[in-house]
This record gives structure tokens, C-alpha cells and sequence, in this order.
């Protein structure tokens, strides 16, 4: 198999190589750039990793399906962190850690299921506020310090129940598909953390709400809260959503998701930090409305002016000495990945539209 990572030059997009393999369009959890700008590109359905030189040069790949030591069940996202690699794996519930040449380091096991969960200065912050299943309901959503171990953790903060609140259960009778709310834009937290790991920034449903944490004190240092109106739900995109995942599940079983929409969208619909370090709020926003889909605060909770638009904050996958990697897309073709200039990266985006029509794919198997 031969691998392609594209470059963007100048007046037009040349490939390095040849092709990525990976049929769907790679995420900012699928992606990760390290400090010396190598790029991994995590590979579900072989289940392993790919290693790349700055330059689109494929130098390794790491990782295998099975329950051994380096092997995977389902990896769902990767952090890179003080030199090491970290894959979360959410069938095997616990943590990978790899050399950033892909030596396998650890497994560490997770004592609880994990919702979110972020790499910190000292440890990790974990947000325990999974739905819970009928008559196991939770009261608060909780946010969680816990050591490199993953052993020992404390509570940092508390909040009235307001994540997904309660989970679904069914049962399967004659066979047939059992029909289950979907809201395809469900109110939930969202974490992201600064640059140097110090802190750690929870956007609180239900309001516009950010709460800025010091990760050593676990103090709330910080709140930034705007009084803004959120959107009327779009129930054709909706639908639309409901559609494609009902189209695109595979397995040996079929799940029937029903409409279960909200009457608006929540405030917040993503966070994270800009590359000249800005914090960013990307909002539920009209198509023709992408000035204000994303909001830009400087370190003191200010509105500032920033430099990158809500579609390349979406497709930026990282950066290095000035350039920024993102993906591109074509249903028809696999993934690639792209590189330019920061500054032009806006213009490449909207030039190199994401073309899918199918969504993700789910898979539901049955014993």
C-alpha cells in the first residue's frame, strides 16, 4: 500500500506521495502534530498508526488489533504530550502510551467509563458527566484531576446535573430494530486546554458560560459568560443527520434512530485554542452566516479579532514553523492530508471544500 501526503505550494496543490488509505475524512482526534512537526494519522479500520516526517515522508507505523501489549480494540483519539503519544482506546477502556517513534510504552486501565477526558501539566482532567443509565441517574456532572497514573483523582468542581442526562437502554424483541432518540446536536460540555497544559477551559451547557480552571489549584479562576441568543433548531438538517446514520450502520443488527430534537441549538457547539493562541468558541450558526459561527477571547476573557475562520479551525489538524497541516476530502477518494502557509489556510479551506454525503458510519453487533 502506498501512502500520500499532499502539499500545498503556492497556485496549486502537488502530492508527495500517493495515498492515505483511510476512506473518511480524518478528524482533529485522528491527527495529531508533535513539536518537531511529524505527523500521526491514526488508522481505524487497520487499527495502527501512521508516522510522517514534516514533509509528507512516510518514517513508521505502529499498532495492531488485539488485546497484547501496543494492540488496540477501538482507538478514538490521540494527544501528544511531553514526548509521548497518548491513544485512547475505547473498547480496552484505558490509555495507550507510545515513544514518539512509536515504541509501546504502557497500558493503563481506567478504573470508571471516561466522557472527556484532556492531557494537563500535571496529570489529566477527566469530566464525568456521561449520561447515565435509567435508575442509575447521576445528580451532578463532576470535573475530575487525576494523576499520570490514572490512579488517584480528586474533585475539582461540580455542577448540577446539565450533560446528557440519562442514557438509553432497550431490549431486543423478535428481532427487530428498536427505535431510539437522536439529537444530533445535543447540549454538552466541552473542554480544552492551554497551551501549556496549565489550564483547562469548560464550556457549561445551557448558557454561554466558559469556566477557566487552574489545573495545580483546581480553583475557578476564571469565568467568561456572554448574554447571546441561541438558534432555532434546523429540523431538515435534522432529519437529514438522522438519515444518513440510519443509512451507514453496519454490524450484524440495526439500531432505528427517531427524531428527538430540541427546540434550539445549544450555545456552544466546540472550543479551543487558536494557533497564535487565542481561545475560540465555534457556535450553531446559519450556512450563510460564518462571521459570527465563531467567537475569538484573549487570555483575559476579551473579545479579540482572530485570524482564522470556523471551517479552517474545523479542518486544522496542527501546525509547524509557520504552516498548517489540514485535511481534505472527497467521498469518491481517499483522505489527504494538506499543507500551506498559516496565513493562507482560510483560502485553501474554502478552495478545498470537505465533499461527502454519506456520514459516519456505526456499527452494532449482538452476541
Amino acid at each position: 500500500m502506498m501512502f500520500f501526503i499532499l502539499m500545498v505550494c503556492a497556485a496549486e496543490i502537488q502530492p508527495l506521495i500517493s495515498e492515505t488509505g483511510i476512506y473518511a475524512p480524518v478528524s482533529q482526534q485522528e491527527a495529531v502534530v508533535d513539536p518537531d512537526g511529524a505527523i500521526y494519522l491514526l488508522d481505524k479500520d487497520e487499527v495502527k498508526i501512521l508516522r510522517f516526517s514534516p514533509d509528507g515522508e512516510k518514517i513508521g507505523e505502529f499498532g495492531r488489533k488485539g488485546e497484547g501489549p501496543g494492540e488496540m480494540g477501538f482507538p478514538g483519539e490521540m494527544i501528544f504530550s511531553n514526548g509521548k503519544l497518548y491513544v485512547k482506546d475505547f473498547h480496552r477502556r484505558g490509555i495507550h502510551i507510545f515513544s514518539k517513534t512509536g515504541h509501546f510504552e504502557k497500558f493503563i486501565k481506567l478504573t470508571k467509563p471516561f466522557s472527556d477526558m484532556v492531557k494537563v501539566s500535571n496529570g489529566w482532567i477527566i469530566g464525568d458527566w456521561m449520561a447515565s443509565m435509567p435508575g442509575q441517574e447521576s445528580k451532578k456532572d463532576r470535573l475530575l484531576w487525576v494523576d499520570e497514573s490514572l490512579e488517584n483523582e480528586k474533585v475539582i468542581f461540580e455542577w448540577d446535573k446539565k450533560g446528557p442526562g440519562k442514557g438509553i437502554a432497550f431490549q431486543i424483541t423478535d428481532g427487530k430494530a428498536p427505535k431510539v432518540p437522536f439529537n444530533p446536536a445535543s447540549g454538552s460540555y466541552h473542554m480544552a486546554v492551554n497551551a501549556s497544559g496549565s489550564k483547562v477551559y469548560v464550556s457549561v451547557p445551557g448558557s454561554f458560560k466558559i469556566c477557566i480552571f487552574d489545573v495545580v489549584t483546581g480553583e475557578n479562576i476564571q469565568t467568561i459568560e456572554e448574554l447571546l441568543q441561541p438558534m432555532p433548531f434546523n429540523k431538515d438538517w435534522g432529519k437529514k443527520q438522522i438519515e444518513e446514520l440510519n443509512n451507514n450502520q453496519t454490524g450484524n443488527f440495526k439500531l432505528e434512530f427517531v427524531a428527538d430534537f430540541p427546540e434550539m441549538f445549544p450555545f456552544v457547539r466546540g472550543i479551543g485554542f487558536a494557533p497564535e493562541g487565542h481561545f475560540y468558541v465555534t457556535r450553531w450558526q446559519p450556512l450563510e452566516d460564518k462571521q459570527s459561527a465563531v467567537l475569538f477571547f484573549d487570555q483575559n476573557g476579551k473579545r479579540v479579532k482572530g485570524a482564522l475562520g470556523a471551517d479552517a479551525l474545523d479542518r486544522i489538524l496542527g501546525y509547524h514553523s509557520g504552516q498548517a497541516f489540514f485535511t481534505i476530502y472527497d467521498e469518491d477518494d481517499e483522505s489527504k492530508i494538506a499543507k500551506c502557509p498559516l496565513a493562507d489556510l482560510n483560502s485553501w479551506v474554502s478552495k478545498l471544500p470537505i465533499l461527502e454525503e454519506g456520514g459516519f458510519k456505526l456499527e452494532v453487533t449482538t452476541d
